[in-house]
């Protein structure tokens, strides 16, 4: 194998290296960054939730409590709302239909997202009243790492088969003396003595 070709295959070998590895690492902090921020907004609003509806519920007022899970829960960025009493039972619960992600199943099988939900006790004059439990939206966080890594990838296969191509042409002009010498060497062989000009 000569040696352009060699030098070619390792450019090329590091190249692929370079660019898978920045997707994943890329995509893994992504997630990681996302999972984070979503149990955060989760827990922020289980906790504003339980402060709030804490009275209504202590009081009974299930509607003023529904209503309040309602204007929280249509804004679309949580899965599930759950509110129980003191004994455990579900007093109030919405669960989103949320329609299924464009991302395919092997790319949601490998990420494995699972944000951790916001929980907070209800508390009114010193006695518990209940707990609220919110899921974030998981299928939003797959969507919108889906559409980041396609664009990732986009982007840093362009910036590669134009460095590759750059690459290429750097090697084969620093190549280029080798091979004039390579030329004359075998036109010594066979006993050709031209001189060379200009030298390499």
């Amino acid at each position: 194998m000569s040696l352009h070709r060699q030098l070619v295959l390792l450019i090329t070998g590091l190249l692929l290296v370079l660019l898978a590895g920045i997707c994943l690492l890329s995509v893994h902090n992504s997630r990681d960054y996302l999972q984070q921020q979503m149990h955060v907004h989760a827990q922020d609003t289980a906790t504003s939730l339980g402060l709030s509806a804490s009275k209504p519920l202590a009081e009974g007022d299930l509607a003023l409590v529904q209503t309040m899970v309602d204007a929280i829960f249509d804004r679309g960025d949580f899965q599930d709302i759950t509110i129980r009493n003191r004994a455990g039972e579900v007093v109030i619960r919405r669960n989103a239909n949320t329609p299924p992600h464009r991302a395919p199943g092997w790319f949601v099988s490998w990420l494995h997202i699972s944000p951790e939900p916001g929980i907070s006790e209800m508390s009114y004059a010193w006695r518990v009243e209940g707990t609220v439990r919110i899921q974030s939206d998981r299928n939003r966080a797959i969507q919108i790492l889906w559409d980041g890594t396609r664009q990732t990838f986009t982007l840093f296969l362009a910036v590669g088969v134009v460095s590759w191509i750059v690459v290429l042409l750097i090697v084969r002009a620093i190549l280029r003396p080798l091979r004039t010498l390579e030329a004359q060497a075998e036109a010594i062989c066979n006993k050709d003595f031209t001189g060379q000009q200009p030298l390499p």
